[in-house]
């Protein structure tokens, strides 16, 4: 899938889009402050790795 991976950053309007479509939106990145930034409430990662994920899903409210 690696070849298929989208390169470029996100938008905000890219997670709106992707949240009319599917319940949740999972983004992964290294620091909270990117995913606060996109909207995500919820964050979850190892205690071992430098990578979180950012949950968000459709009713809740930036």
């Amino acid at each position: 899938l690696r070849p298929l991976a989208w390169r470029l950053p996100l938008s905000t309007e890219t997670v709106d889009e992707a949240l009319r479509v599917a319940p949740r939106v999972v983004i992964k990145e290294r620091t909270e402050e990117v995913l606060r930034e996109y909207g995500c409430r919820t964050f979850t990662g190892t205690r071992y790795s430098g990578v979180r994920f950012g949950i968000r899903t459709r009713g809740e409210k930036n």
